[in-house]
């Protein structure tokens, strides 16, 4: 295990996230600060359109605008989300939930530019990151190395870990034996995977706006109770982030390294990971699908993960205890009193839900690329297996391991992208020239040329 952690630190040490701020910074630029001067098309483009049909129309064998984003929010809204964010604070104070913001906003041009490139270069199979790389790199060996790196924290990440924490919930909270809930998951899992991409992208839709909304007004809860601490809040984590006596004391440099790896950690945007379900999407215009791909980081960091850091700051957790579970509970248990903890370990239990059923598909395109001649049964079947075991072990060693895969799969993705950072820019600039030209109402070139099947 020290072998493991060192290797995992040396991944996700200071030059891979350095290379990851690294590469925000630069797609914000490539793009003329896209994500910030037509914040207003975005909103309109994402959120706006959740309440027309055209973002929820499916064709064949793909998936709706807005099953693509629940179905990858799924992936990245994991117990990271609460855990992770505990565990920021407990390193890097409350300095680290203002880096893990700005880490947020440069992560929204790099999940923009996969976003773009993932349904430019998918192919009539489907897409993934693996297509844009071969084409980026001309290197069918990167592609199948990523694909490689992405069974693996399939297997790890996004399964074995994610079912242990439901074990562990379930058990401590609720009473259920490991060998019940692992019987059930098998079910559930095997259920939905070999249903395939449709069957999982109707899961997501269901699961992902209930746990989402519950999880919200749980912390409203807290916020509410304890309004009166939100504004000294905010001031503790600005002057934490920039305090003189914190930089002359390290402070700083923890809550940088511990925020920008939350951020990271919760929205991977560089990792490539959910291209295979944005290349899915029924959608001709790989801008506007760059679009959901901003929306998606925004909802998974800039909102869930600082309602978790607000709900653990205001109501005091993070000064009373130093454990992450400990925090999370203390700030539920504080509003909700006895229920604190059903609310938490419930809360728990769908993130890491929602996390194995978006890596099923993940995994899966990245399977199927390496294996192309395997019926897709095979994996589902290695899926369901693995799912079963991570109920009945600890998952240390699988996190640890999982964890370098998921820094790996950083570099094949980013110089992707940095070559094919020429197209990310042609399609923006012919994006916005076209609606400029058309007002809005005929749609870009592409989709002009491509009209998308009127399909429900």
């Amino acid at each position: 295990m020290k072998i493991i952690d060192s290797i995992s630190s040396a991944v996700f040490g200071a030059p891979t996230l350095l290379l990851l701020v690294f590469s925000g910074i630069f797609f914000c630029v490539k793009t003329r600060f896209f994500v910030f001067r037509h914040a207003g098309m975005i909103i309109r483009k994402t959120f706006c359109s959740l309440f027309r049909s055209d973002s929820r129309r499916s064709c064949g064998e793909r998936i709706s605008k807005l099953q693509s984003m629940l179905t990858a929010l799924a992936a990245t809204i994991g117990t990271g989300s609460m855990t992770g964010v505990a565990s920021a604070i407990a390193i890097g104070g409350r300095g680290a939930v203002f880096w893990m913001w700005i880490s947020a906003l440069v992560g929204m041009s790099t999940a923009y530019a996969e976003g773009v490139l993932s349904v430019k270069y998918r192919e009539k199979s489907g897409g993934s990151a693996m297509c844009y790389i071969k084409q980026g790199l001309k290197s069918r060996g990167a592609a199948f190395v990523y694909a490689a790196l992405s069974v693996g924290a399939a297997f790890g990440m996004g399964d074995i870990v994610q079912t242990s924490s439901i074990s562990a919930a379930a058990r401590q909270t609720f009473g259920i034996p490991p060998a019940y809930i692992a019987a059930a998951l098998a079910l559930v899992i095997a259920a939905v995977s070999m249903g395939g991409l449709k069957r999982t992208a109707y899961a997501a839709q269901a699961i992902v706006p209930f746990m989402g909304i519950v999880y919200i007004a749980g912390c409203f809860a807290v916020l509410i109770l304890f309004r009166e601490n939100i504004i000294p809040t905010l001031g503790d984590i600005f002057r934490s982030a920039f305090g003189i006596r914190q930089a002359a004391g390290g402070a700083v440099g923890s809550a940088i390294s511990a925020g920008f790896r939350r951020g990271v950690f919760s929205n991977e945007a560089g990792l490539g990971t959910t291209a295979a379900v944005h290349a899915c999407s029924q959608t001709d215009e790989p801008a506007e699908q760059g679009m959901w791909n901003i929306f998606e980081v925004f909802i998974d960091t800039v909102l869930i993960c600082t309602l978790t850091a607000l709900a653990i700051t205001v109501s005091g957790a993070d000064k009373v205890f130093t454990g992450e579970q400990q925090m999370i509970s203390e700030a539920f248990s504080s509003a909700l009193g006895g229920a604190g903890k059903y609310f938490c370990s419930a809360s728990v239990i769908l993130f890491a839900f929602s996390t194995v059923i978006g890596w099923s598909v993940i995994g899966e395109r990245a399977f199927s690329y390496i294996f192309p001649r395997l019926p897709r049964c095979v994996y589902c079947a290695l899926f369901t297996v693995f799912g079963a075991v991570g109920c009945l072990i600890t998952s240390e060693t699988a996190f640890a391991v999982s964890d370098i895969f998921n820094g790996l799969m950083a570099y094949p993705n980013l110089a992707a992208l940095f070559m094919l950072s020429g197209e990310v820019r042609r399609e923006t600039e012919g994006y916005i020239i076209s609606k400029r030209v058309r007002g809005g109402s005929h749609g870009s070139r592409r989709s002009r040329k491509r009209a998308v099947p009127q399909c429900e």
